[in-house]
């Protein structure tokens, strides 16, 4: 038995078949009290939005896991004319977190890229993650609020390293 999480690589194919777990995993993180009454965080949009990730190209998923349980993960796709990757969801399962799990996370993911740099969107009001991808090498770049009833965001980018 290992002490801390196994990571697996997943494309869009293998993430849909475990579609039902990332949910049940988006809904303890995002509505267990502080996103509830928000529509553009509901279980529905989650789902609407998921679907059209998997159907973008160069869709990627890691998963984090303790023996069998899904403790986090992340994803995003290739926007390949920008030469550029967006990274859409990183969660971890809030009993696991600040142990580590996200960075290994968003290491793992992009690490292995083939894009220059890789955007993506922070909640303004979200200090814990704002802080954290400063601290990975982020930097913000713009404003943003992508729908009607989306929240307004930072952009931020990373310049990604030559994957040989």
């Amino acid at each position: 038995m290992t002490d801390g999480p196994t990571f697996a690589h997943l494309d869009a194919e293998a993430a849909a078949k475990q579609q039902d777990e990332l949910i049940t995993l988006y809904e303890q993180v995002w509505l267990s009290g502080w996103k509830n009454d928000d529509p553009f965080f509901s279980r529905e949009r989650f789902i609407d939005r998921l679907g059209k990730h998997l159907n973008a190209p160069g869709f990627e998923l890691v998963t984090a896991r303790l023996g069998e349980q899904l403790v986090g993960y992340i994803y995003g796709f290739s926007r390949t004319r920008e030469d550029k990757f967006i990274v859409c969801e990183l969660l971890v399962a809030q009993e696991h977190q600040c142990q580590g799990i996200a960075s290994q996370l968003h290491d793992e993911l992009l690490h292995t890229r083939s894009e220059h740099s890789a955007e993506l969107l922070v909640e303004k009001e979200n200090g814990p993650a704002q802080a954290a991808y400063r601290a990975w090498g982020w930097h913000k770049v713009g404003d943003l609020k992508p729908f009607e009833d989306a929240p307004n965001y930072d952009v931020m980018v990373i310049d990604l390293p030559t994957v040989q």
